[in-house]
């Protein structure tokens, strides 16, 4: 994650870590506080919102959202959105041998109205629709 990181700026700071404990900078306030700012502002947040799946979906190291409630991005008072709760994350190497070369799409099988997916399919397929389902769902 720190060094995803550095190519791009979704996380917020980490300031330290030790075992299974991330300690992470003050981000801002929680997304669950500005949902009932202006129509334009949560248009902005939503368009980060698509351009941090983006960032974590594409390249050599795909992560993908496990945990992608509101609670766990932040927005900063320039109006930037971070995210803040990375603890449920899937890791995965899109150019290992014996990847699926065919876009896995996360249907939301076996949940009707709600957030579900399949590691297993996430973890065979070079590419997913997961982050964008997990974000829009």
């Amino acid at each position: 994650m720190m060094a995803f990181r550095a190519k791009e700026p979704v996380f917020a700071e980490v300031l330290g870590a030790c075992g299974r404990l991330v300690a992470y900078a003050h981000a801002g306030v929680p997304l669950t506080d500005v949902l009932d700012r202006p129509w334009l502002e949560r248009v902005r947040y939503a368009l980060q919102l698509l351009q941090i799946t983006q960032a974590l979906s594409t390249g050599p190291m795909a992560l993908y959202l496990c945990d992608p409630r509101p609670e766990n991005f932040a927005v900063d008072d320039r109006g930037k959105v971070w995210i803040v709760d990375a603890e449920n994350i899937i890791l995965v190497d899109s150019k290992a041998n014996g990847m699926a070369q065919d876009e896995h799409e996360n249907d939301g099988t076996g949940c009707l109205d709600c957030f579900s997916f399949s590691q297993e399919d996430l973890c065979s397929h070079a590419t997913t629709d997961h982050n964008y389902f997990a974000i829009c769902k």
